[in-house]
Parts: structure tokens; sequence; C-alpha cells
């Protein structure tokens, strides 16, 4: 916990985060993986806004950890409406967007792939049982720091 312990901080007051029922882990032991503790909150921050963004700031974000091993998967998925089969290939490319004209730069998910990628670990797009969206963040367990 020290990162989601944060980020639930963090995103409590945000205004579009009001009607988003966010469903995060309470970890009972701690798992490590070889990012800092600001990158790991700058992920999971991206991702959940993101999330919050595509469901117009109303609807389910679950946030899950399971460790495999020696690895660690966080997934963050939401209830909108997915990306389409044809924009998923591009989710990751810098400057590119969904979002309208003036309200996104394209850069947060390029950013959370060249974190990710450089810890050793990989970051993907899934279909959510929730409906929309399921990006799955894959990380090498590490000695610290404390997810």
């Amino acid at each position: 916990g020290e990162a989601i312990e944060y980020v639930r901080k963090l995103l409590a007051p945000q205004e579009r985060m009001r009607d988003v029922t966010l469903d995060m882990p309470r970890l009972t032991a701690p798992v490590h993986v070889p990012i800092d503790t600001g990158g790991l909150t700058q992920l999971l921050i991206n991702l959940l806004l993101n999330a919050a963004d595509a469901m117009a700031g109303r609807g389910r974000v679950r946030v899950s950890v399971e460790r495999r091993q020696a690895r660690v998967s966080i997934c963050v998925e939401d209830s909108g409406p997915g990306v389409p089969a044809a924009l998923r290939e591009r989710v990751f490319e810098p400057f590119f967007t969904t979002k309208p004209a003036g309200r996104g730069t394209g850069l947060g998910l390029s950013v959370c792939e060249r974190v990710v990628s450089a810890a050793g670990g990989d970051i993907t797009l899934e279909e959510s049982d929730l409906g929309g969206a399921r990006f799955r963040i894959t990380l090498p367990v590490s000695g610290s720091p404390e997810l």
C-alpha cells in the first residue's frame, strides 16, 4: 500500500471523480516493484483520471493487484465505453488522444508505457468485464518501493 493509499487521498477531492465508484484494494502484505513511489503514483493517477474521463465522470473503476511468482499485475479497469478496436493499437502512441480538442495532450499513456518498460514490465489494453477498458501493468517483483 503506500502508493495506493496516497493515490486514494489525492483523488478524493477531484471533481471528475465525484460520481465515480472507486474500488481500490487495501493490500494486506507489501508488494515491491522496480518503480519509485512517485512513478507508481503517476501511473495510477493517469490511468484513473483517464477512466473517469472516459466515463464522463460517472461509473465504476476497479483497481486490482495480483502477485504471481516473480511478477505483479496491476489492473485499472472501468465501466466506460471502452476503446474502439480500430484505435487500440494507437493508444500508447505519443500525442494520440480520443479526448475532444483541448482536453488531453495524448502523452499520458505513452509516458505510462515508457515508465513501465524502463522497469522491465509491460502495459496492455484489454476489455474489462465492467464493460470498458482494462489497462494491465505487469512488473517484476523487486526489493522496493512498496506498492
